[in-house]
């Protein structure tokens, strides 16, 4: 589990001023890369350091955070084969990205389209 830092380019959730985001990698090769993740964003959550957010985070889902203001705003379960499934406050969505792409990783490129091979 990661927290998300600077942004270069799409995720599949929304994180506000006061939100921190998340991703939770399902099932990493002996790399870390996997086709299954979850991305969370918690409101109200504050700490200093990457471990410390960490510890945090798993004191949250196991209900044992003393801060009980913090908030699971919104998360979304992506699958293989580009499927997302997003939770919010206003309901479940569902998105499947086109079939032939694949994000590419540090260690592949997509040779399908000519656009993520760069």
């Amino acid at each position: 589990m990661d927290p998300v830092g600077g942004l270069g380019g799409w995720v599949p959730i929304f994180a506000g001023r006061n939100d921190t985001m998340f991703v939770l990698y399902v099932f990493p090769d002996n790399r870390g890369v996997s086709d299954w993740s979850i991305y969370f964003t918690l409101s109200q959550f504050e700490s200093r350091t990457v471990e410390e957010e960490r510890r945090k985070v798993l004191a949250f889902f196991k209900g044992t955070l003393p801060d009980k203001g913090v908030r699971l705003r919104e998360f979304a379960l992506c699958y293989p084969q580009c499927k997302i499934e997003r939770f919010t406050k206003r309901g479940v969505g569902l998105m499947v990205l086109h079939e032939d792409y694949r994000p590419a990783t540090d260690n592949q490129q997509n040779k399908s389209d000519p656009k993520l091979s760069k």
